[in-house]
Protein backbone atom coordinates (compact mmCIF):
# COMPACT_ATOMS: atom_id res chain seq x y z
CA UNK A 1 0.00 0.00 0.00
CA UNK A 2 2.90 2.35 0.67
CA UNK A 3 4.29 1.43 -2.74
CA UNK A 4 1.00 2.37 -4.42
CA UNK A 5 0.93 5.66 -2.53
CA UNK A 6 4.48 6.53 -3.67
CA UNK A 7 3.70 5.55 -7.26
CA UNK A 8 0.63 7.76 -7.16
CA UNK A 9 2.68 10.74 -5.89
CA UNK A 10 5.23 10.28 -8.67
CA UNK A 11 2.49 9.91 -11.28
CA UNK A 12 0.78 13.09 -10.11
CA UNK A 13 4.13 14.92 -10.10
CA UNK A 14 4.91 13.77 -13.63
CA UNK A 15 1.45 14.77 -14.85
CA UNK A 16 1.79 18.22 -13.30
CA UNK A 17 5.24 18.68 -14.83
CA UNK A 18 3.95 17.55 -18.22
CA UNK A 19 1.00 19.93 -17.98
CA UNK A 20 3.33 22.81 -17.12
CA UNK A 21 5.73 22.01 -19.97
CA UNK A 22 2.81 21.47 -22.35
CA UNK A 23 1.36 24.85 -21.45
CA UNK A 24 4.72 26.51 -22.03
CA UNK A 25 5.23 24.74 -25.35
CA UNK A 26 1.69 25.59 -26.47
CA UNK A 27 2.45 29.32 -26.44
CA UNK A 28 2.86 30.54 -29.99
CA UNK A 29 5.21 33.20 -31.26
CA UNK A 30 3.58 36.56 -30.48
CA UNK A 31 5.08 38.09 -33.61
CA UNK A 32 4.08 35.35 -36.06
CA UNK A 33 1.39 37.64 -37.48
CA UNK A 34 3.93 40.46 -37.88
CA UNK A 35 6.06 38.16 -40.03
CA UNK A 36 3.02 37.16 -42.10
CA UNK A 37 1.87 40.78 -42.42
CA UNK A 38 5.45 41.92 -43.11
CA UNK A 39 4.92 44.96 -40.92
CA UNK A 40 5.81 46.20 -37.45
CA UNK A 41 3.09 46.92 -34.92
CA UNK A 42 1.31 45.88 -31.75
CA UNK A 43 0.05 42.31 -31.51
CA UNK A 44 -2.08 40.39 -29.04
CA UNK A 45 -0.48 38.32 -26.29
CA UNK A 46 -1.09 34.73 -27.48
CA UNK A 47 -2.11 33.75 -23.93
CA UNK A 48 -4.86 36.39 -23.77
CA UNK A 49 -8.25 35.09 -22.80
CA UNK A 50 -7.02 31.49 -22.49
CA UNK A 51 -7.40 29.54 -19.26
CA UNK A 52 -7.66 30.74 -15.71
CA UNK A 53 -5.15 33.58 -16.14
CA UNK A 54 -6.45 34.60 -19.57
CA UNK A 55 -7.95 37.90 -18.45
CA UNK A 56 -4.70 38.75 -16.69
CA UNK A 57 -2.77 38.16 -19.92
CA UNK A 58 -5.14 40.58 -21.68
CA UNK A 59 -3.37 43.38 -19.84
CA UNK A 60 -0.24 42.90 -21.93
CA UNK A 61 0.62 42.87 -25.60
CA UNK A 62 3.68 42.56 -27.80
CA UNK A 63 5.29 45.31 -29.80
CA UNK A 64 6.78 43.54 -32.81
CA UNK A 65 9.48 45.09 -34.93
CA UNK A 66 9.67 43.46 -38.36
CA UNK A 67 13.03 43.22 -40.13
CA UNK A 68 12.55 42.79 -43.89
CA UNK A 69 16.15 41.64 -44.43
CA UNK A 70 15.93 38.64 -42.12
CA UNK A 71 12.13 38.34 -42.46
CA UNK A 72 11.83 37.99 -38.68
CA UNK A 73 10.22 40.10 -35.97
CA UNK A 74 11.56 41.00 -32.54
CA UNK A 75 9.00 40.89 -29.71
CA UNK A 76 8.97 43.33 -26.80
CA UNK A 77 6.34 42.68 -24.12
CA UNK A 78 4.40 45.77 -23.02
CA UNK A 79 1.84 46.25 -20.24
CA UNK A 80 -1.39 48.25 -20.43
CA UNK A 81 -1.70 48.99 -16.74
CA UNK A 82 0.46 50.96 -14.35
CA UNK A 83 -1.07 50.82 -10.85
CA UNK A 84 -4.58 49.42 -11.31
CA UNK A 85 -5.25 46.51 -13.65
CA UNK A 86 -8.19 48.20 -15.37
CA UNK A 87 -6.86 48.44 -18.91
CA UNK A 88 -6.57 45.61 -21.43
CA UNK A 89 -5.11 45.32 -24.89
CA UNK A 90 -7.71 45.43 -27.66
CA UNK A 91 -6.49 43.62 -30.80
CA UNK A 92 -9.10 45.33 -32.97
CA UNK A 93 -7.93 48.89 -32.24
CA UNK A 94 -4.36 47.70 -31.51
CA UNK A 95 -4.15 49.78 -28.35
CA UNK A 96 -4.93 49.60 -24.64
CA UNK A 97 -8.57 50.25 -23.71
CA UNK A 98 -10.56 50.23 -20.48
CA UNK A 99 -11.47 46.62 -19.70
CA UNK A 100 -15.15 47.19 -20.44
CA UNK A 101 -14.30 48.42 -23.97
CA UNK A 102 -11.57 45.94 -24.87
CA UNK A 103 -12.23 42.86 -26.99
CA UNK A 104 -9.66 40.67 -25.30
CA UNK A 105 -10.51 37.43 -27.09
CA UNK A 106 -10.60 38.95 -30.57
CA UNK A 107 -7.94 37.93 -33.05
CA UNK A 108 -5.33 40.22 -34.47
CA UNK A 109 -6.85 42.00 -37.46
CA UNK A 110 -5.81 40.95 -40.93
CA UNK A 111 -3.51 43.35 -42.71
CA UNK A 112 -5.32 45.80 -44.96
CA UNK A 113 -5.57 44.58 -48.51
CA UNK A 114 -3.94 46.97 -50.91
CA UNK A 115 -6.28 48.80 -53.23
CA UNK A 116 -6.25 47.34 -56.71
CA UNK A 117 -4.01 49.28 -59.00
CA UNK A 118 -5.74 50.19 -62.20
CA UNK A 119 -3.63 50.27 -65.30
CA UNK A 120 -3.59 53.61 -67.02
CA UNK A 121 -6.16 53.98 -69.75
CA UNK A 122 -4.66 53.52 -73.20
CA UNK A 123 -4.00 56.82 -74.82
CA UNK A 124 -4.94 57.08 -78.46
CA UNK A 125 -4.41 60.12 -80.54
CA UNK A 126 -7.09 61.23 -82.90
CA UNK A 127 -6.03 61.07 -86.56
CA UNK A 128 -4.97 64.40 -87.88
CA UNK A 129 -5.55 65.62 -91.39
CA UNK A 130 -2.65 67.32 -93.00
CA UNK A 131 -3.28 70.77 -94.30
CA UNK A 132 -3.33 70.90 -98.09
CA UNK A 133 -0.27 72.53 -99.59
CA UNK A 134 -1.88 73.26 -102.95
CA UNK A 135 -3.17 76.77 -103.13
CA UNK A 136 -6.87 77.26 -103.52
CA UNK A 137 -7.92 78.41 -107.00
CA UNK A 138 -8.37 82.11 -107.29
CA UNK A 139 -10.51 83.94 -109.74
CA UNK A 140 -8.85 86.95 -111.19
CA UNK A 141 -10.88 89.76 -112.57
CA UNK A 142 -10.68 89.78 -116.32
CA UNK A 143 -10.66 92.95 -118.28
CA UNK A 144 -11.77 93.17 -121.83
CA UNK A 145 -9.59 95.24 -124.02
CA UNK A 146 -11.23 98.35 -125.23
CA UNK A 147 -10.38 100.11 -128.40
CA UNK A 148 -10.54 103.84 -128.42
CA UNK A 149 -13.20 105.38 -130.59
CA UNK A 150 -12.13 107.95 -133.03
Amino acid sequence: QILQHNIMKYAVGILLAAAFVGAAVGVTDPCADAVLDKESGNYKNPESGVGLLGPWHCMSYYECTYDPKSQTAKATKKDCWVLLPLRQYDPISRECQWFWKAHCRASNPSPPTPAPTSSPAPTTTAPTTAASTTPAPTTAATTTPTTPKA
